[in-house]
């Protein structure tokens, strides 16, 4: 028999990123529209399949020490299925959102102090940083700073796959006598 069943993936992006700077955002919820740090994915640089187990290397899988994971290319890849995940994760939280619930945990996830301190630690390592005008960005009302910077995400996807399941066999009923 042949039936759907719901598979969860998941991909190692790695993208090129604006870290935006608003100095004038203090991380107050209710008071401050945007975060005083977050990153906007700008660009997909890799698309990697990964794995945690150190025996992934015998199956083609090489280590990555700067993300602790071990990471293999993808032979064949659906490029308009890629770019639309690409589009999902810059619209989703800590990127950005969609929805008004999306916001909520956008708030949640770059409002919170250690997150802004780590990227502020990131940022203040960077040398490319560029100044915007408020207004240039239509999101940004307000002077900001820019600066390049590569980031990485795991992020989890499903999909809808045709499986053979086994057909349970009939059960024989024997009479007592």
């Amino acid at each position: 028999m042949i039936a759907y069943k719901r598979i969860k993936y998941s991909k190692l992006f790695t993208f090129e990123a604006d870290m935006v700077f608003i100095p004038e955002s203090y991380n107050r919820k209710g008071i401050d529209p945007l975060p005083r740090f977050w990153l906007r994915p700008q660009k997909l640089l890799e698309y990697q399949n990964f794995s945690h187990n150190p025996s992934s290397i015998n199956n083609g899988y090489i280590k990555n020490e700067d993300i602790n994971l071990y990471v293999k290319n993808i032979d064949f890849i659906d490029t308009d299925l890629v770019n639309n995940q690409f589009v999902f994760l810059q619209n989703m939280p800590p990127y950005g959102f969609a929805t008004e619930t999306d916001y909520q945990e956008f708030v949640d996830i770059t409002f919170d102090s250690s997150y802004s301190l780590n990227l502020e630690t990131k940022y203040k390592s960077l040398k490319n940083k560029t100044f915007v005008k408020g207004g240039v960005d239509p999101l940004i009302s307000r002077d900001h700073f820019t600066a390049k910077i590569q980031a990485t995400r795991v992020q989890e996807f499903f999909k809808e796959k045709l499986v053979n399941i086994g057909e349970p066999k009939s059960l024989t009923i024997f009479n007592e006598v």
